[in-house]
């Protein structure tokens, strides 16, 4: 009988031993998992940094990681950044969003100039934070499970009812305009924010295009949420 309470007992203890390790290690992934979401929604990979010019151009969005290719990076903005600042109406922009791991940046110059409309210059960065690595499009896409030729046919879809609208569509063939308006493949942004993945290119915009509702230059391509 004091056999058997025994091993009741240890019974017990053994069990009590492996649920408390259970929890322990449970406690411990979801706190990972929380302390890595708290980071990347924290804006600790973006140092706002002032300069003298900050009251007419706003700041100067610093990426807050290591490596050449981040430095590289940096400077192109510090430059982008400086090559406004002395027009009264050039402008420069940022915005960053981040989504599993990514740090998306989008970085928007536009010089006025002699035009009405302004030329649009647009510049993305896609960092992996844990690597410091600066992903390509193609290594975009790969993380995102993302086929490219669906991404060539969606921005096709978007340029077609742009050349349907325009009054070119009389005089070109669909090839034809977006040689004429500059679309390059080479070209494309990407960045995701809102957990969808946009394609930013600076090609020109017509005068057709001047009353089209929204931003011309960014399309939509895929609702990763889905």
């Amino acid at each position: 009988m004091e056999q058997e309470n025994k091993k009741k007992v240890l019974v017990f203890v053994l069990v009590t031993v492996i649920l408390l390790t259970i929890t322990i290690v449970l406690s411990l992934i979801t706190n990972n998992g929380k302390k890595a979401d708290k980071l990347l929604l924290a804006e600790d990979y973006i140092i706002k940094r002032e300069t003298s010019y900050s009251k007419e151009k706003g700041l100067i969005p610093i990426i807050n990681l290591k490596g050449e290719k981040i430095t590289e990076i940096n400077n192109e903005i510090i430059s982008k950044y400086y090559s406004v600042v002395s027009s009264d109406i050039d402008e420069f922009k940022y915005e960053y969003y981040t989504y599993k791991g990514i740090l998306s940046l989008l970085i928007t110059v536009t010089y006025y100039n002699d035009s009405e409309y302004g030329n649009i210059e647009y510049y993305s960065y896609n960092i992996k934070v844990d690597e410091n690595k600066v992903l390509s499009n193609k290594e975009l896409y790969n993380y995102l499970n993302i086929n490219s030729e669906d991404v060539n046919k969606t921005i096709d879809k978007k340029m077609d009812s742009y050349f349907k609208q325009d009054t070119l569509n009389q005089e070109l063939s669909f090839d034809e305009y977006k040689e004429i308006i500059g679309y390059e493949e080479k070209n494309n942004n990407f960045i995701i924010k809102d957990n969808k993945l946009y394609c930013y290119h600076s090609f020109k915009i017509t005068q057709s295009l001047i009353d089209y509702k929204g931003n011309v230059n960014e399309i939509k391509i895929k609702d990763l949420a889905k």
